[in-house]
């Protein structure tokens, strides 16, 4: 699962394991080979690529991830097609559109 947090130091990612009769196991994934996402909103797994995912900021920022072990690292960014960002930015962004604040 991924979550909306933007500060550096939080977490970007966990793993989530579900089993039956036993309570469900929720662990840190370290974020490995970019720069902090800003905002994170979903992820998915990619079809026919066991351990890979891609994830997505609001601003229609992706990264496509490749997990193995305790790490997630980041394999490429990419913007989606068709997306509009809004206009405002900041530091942590790294110049990319983010969301403004609520």
């Amino acid at each position: 699962m991924v979550h909306d947090y933007k500060r550096e130091g939080e977490k970007r990612v966990s793993r989530v394991r579900l089993a039956d009769g036993v309570p469900v196991q929720v662990d840190v994934v370290p974020w490995q080979g970019a720069a902090l996402p800003v905002d994170l909103e979903s992820i998915s797994a990619v079809p026919g690529r066991p351990g890979e995912y891609t994830a997505l900021e609001s601003p229609g920022h992706g990264y496509h991830l490749g997990v193995a072990g305790d790490t997630a690292r980041v394999l490429r960014e990419f913007t989606v097609p068709g997306v509009r960002a809004p206009a405002t930015t900041t530091k942590a962004s790294r110049s990319r559109p983010v969301p403004p604040p609520c």
